[in-house]
């Protein structure tokens, strides 16, 4: 603010920040440290590092099993044009640990255990399969256009296809070439799925997959798959060099996905085609009470035994998670 032209920084920032009495202060060795004055080096206090002790530690270094990252690299969202001054002032100073495929706790020191669905309560008719809708759409239907799906499974680990041809299946066939670079992914995430290609009467060089999660160590709700997460494969160096398609996106589209909270069904609209449930699932009966397969540590039906990552099974249930039962009353 500019008075009898003058510059005065105390009454404008004033006006900007009413609700902060000031910048955050800044103090020897962050307050969070002694200073040895015979080197000036700061000697910080447990759970603080940093020259000036300006960063918080992450708890056991992440027990070599994780990354210790800052709140600003975990999410590139945490951030603020005036950050001393708002909730995000420890967007470089606050860290946590982000584990490692297979590991988990607040310091990583805990192994993951396979997860399942609950085999007592498999006797309802409304537990529900994971459905999910990949739509392609080619920019230029003349050339081959290629796109990857990127798949986080229950143990946290990111996966990547290999790029997949977008006009490489048939519509109302299965789909192999999607299929099958869902399968050749890493360490058994997906250990079966089917892929069809619908026929929705889309546009030209528009194309929907339908991926059904379909096997036991795939149980429940999954994370929602990501498309074309590479930039630009197109350019020199890129590894590997394909042709992306213009566009690529993912849907959630298991029964309970399609109801509101009132019980009325949903539209999906592709690209301004509208598309209902049973265009894509085919006829469901009382899907408005459906819920998802659980998808529960050791499946409720065993112990996990954190310094492996098994579980032990309780009497009358078997298999990886648990997720068989083997005794029936």
């Amino acid at each position: 603010m500019w008075a009898d032209g003058v510059l005065d920084l105390e009454q404008a920032f004033d006006d900007l920040y009413p609700k902060v009495p000031g910048l955050r202060q800044y103090t020897e060795c962050s307050s969070r440290g002694t200073c040895d004055y015979a080197d000036g080096v700061c000697k910080c206090f447990d759970g603080y590092e940093g020259k000036a002790c300006r960063r918080a530690t992450c708890p056991n270094d992440c027990s070599g099993h994780g990354r210790c990252l800052t709140n600003g690299e975990v999410d590139f969202m945490y951030t603020s044009h005036t950050p001393f001054n708002d909730g995000f002032w420890d967007k470089d100073l606050s860290q946590q640990c982000v584990c490692d495929r297979g590991y988990e706790g607040w310091d990583c020191s805990q192994r993951t255990c396979p997860a399942g669905d609950d085999p007592t309560t498999a006797c309802s008719d409304h537990i529900a399969d994971d459905y999910q809708l990949v739509f392609v759409m080619r920019s230029n239907v003349n050339t081959e256009e290629y796109f990857t799906l990127e798949y986080e499974d229950n143990f946290g680990g990111e996966f990547v296809t290999r790029p997949i041809r977008a006009n490489a299946c048939v519509v109302s066939e299965d789909c192999p070439e999607v299929q099958y670079a869902l399968l050749e992914l890493p360490n058994l995430a997906i250990p079966n799925v089917e892929v069809d290609e619908l026929d929705l009467s889309l546009g030209s060089g528009e194309h929907a997959f339908l991926v059904h999660f379909n096997d036991p160590a795939n149980s429940g709700k999954q994370n929602t798959m990501a498309c074309n997460t590479v930039p630009n494969p197109n350019v020199a160096g890129a590894a590997p060099k394909y042709n992306p398609t213009g566009a690529c996106y993912v849907f959630d589209v298991g029964v309970p996905e399609w109801f509101a909270g009132d019980g009325t069904e949903n539209t999906l609209s592709l690209n301004g085609v509208n598309v209902t449930m049973e265009e894509i699932l085919g006829t469901v009966e009382d899907g408005n009470v459906a819920r998802y397969e659980e998808s529960t540590a050791c499946s409720n039906q065993g112990i996990c035994n954190l310094e492996t990552g098994t579980c032990d099974c309780l009497e009358g249930a078997t298999g990886v998670a648990c997720e068989v039962q083997s005794t029936f009353v």
